[in-house]
């Protein structure tokens, strides 16, 4: 039924919302991957920047420094 309304299964679904406050964490604030990580729900960084790479096509490291270059600009 979940599928049917949205799409996607509840797992993406949370992913998704994960990953978008991931992107406001990297784009707003100075919080480490581990802080970023465990604050959306993940316990290991590394299974999170797998996560986020796969989702986005880039790490968040990379990310963090490409917002933070827009922003300065």
């Amino acid at each position: 039924l979940f599928k049917k309304k949205t799409n996607k299964t509840i797992v993406q679904y949370i992913t998704d919302l994960r990953m978008k406050r991931a992107r406001e964490y990297l784009e707003k604030s100075n919080l480490g991957m581990g802080d970023i990580a465990q604050n959306i729900g993940f316990n290991d960084a590394q299974y999170f920047s797998r996560v986020f790479k796969k989702h986005y096509g880039c790490s968040p490291s990379t990310f963090a420094k490409k917002g933070r270059t827009q922003a300065s600009e």
